[in-house]
């Protein structure tokens, strides 16, 4: 078992090193390039869900939309926290996406658009920290507790609704520091200053740690996720 489980970190651990990233600016462009390099669907913004474990209906991909089915604790009981597998990246070739700092770009700013003080933001910069990839396995899959709910809204929405149910797999979690630059003919009191910044924590899944650097911190969040068949099949297999 424990072969096992190394085995299945080493070929992850192999399938990030082994890719090679073409020279690119630090735009929203070249962080997305980055994951998919890596095989990763990107979470548009990043999330604390879905993690490894969790079970969605992919309803479009590109970008990523989806329903989530079951949490990973519905999908595995209590013991869920204890079969995911945790890598420290530092030793990956994932440098390049936590050694830079990327513009959000206007897909991000789009987000803000609802604000009256948007138009006033020229950029916003990110640089991502502490990443880990988090993995479940198969052996993990086949020996999950799921929870009654979770079985009967597979059964529901697996036979009723459009789209593919599957399971996600593995996730690439990372920390983010946001760094917004205002205009500089940008003139904002301080209360709309606030309700911009506190705008844009929210929809960039942080915090505001700074209020007058306009800094936004935001912590464990899921930046890309990879699906498999096999191992949800492995999982609904087991609970026939």
């Amino acid at each position: 078992m424990k072969s096992h489980v190394l085995t299945l970190i080493a070929i992850a651990i192999l399938s990030l090193s082994g890719c090679t990233s073409p020279p690119m600016q630090d735009g929203r462009d070249s962080f997305s390039s980055l994951l998919k390099s890596y095989s990763f669907e990107e979470l548009s913004p990043p999330s604390r869900i879905p993690s490894p474990g969790t079970v969605i209906r992919v309803n479009s991909i590109q970008p990523l939309n989806y329903n989530v089915v079951c949490s990973a604790n519905e999908a595995f009981g209590n013991e869920w926290a204890a079969k995911i597998i945790s890598s420290d990246t530092t030793d990956i070739n994932v440098h390049a996406l936590t050694d830079r700092k990327f513009s959000v770009g206007v897909s991000y700013l789009s987000l803000l658009s609802a604000s009256a003080s948007a138009g006033k933001v020229s950029d916003i910069k990110m640089q991502l920290s502490n990443a880990k990839l988090l993995l479940i396995t198969s052996a993990s899959a086949r020996s999950g507790i799921a929870e009654k709910n979770c079985l009967f809204a597979l059964n529901f929405k697996g036979q009723r609704l459009a789209g593919e149910i599957t399971m996600v797999t593995s996730a690439l979690q990372a920390d983010v520091e946001y760094s917004v630059e205002f205009k500089q003919d940008a003139s904002l009191t301080l209360d709309a200053k606030m309700e911009l910044l506190r705008n844009i924590a929210g929809k960039l899944g942080g915090t505001l740690a700074n209020d007058s650097s306009g800094t936004v911190r935001g912590t464990n969040l899921f930046w890309g996720i990879k699906r498999d068949r096999v191992v949800f099949q492995q999982y609904l297999d087991a609970h026939q």
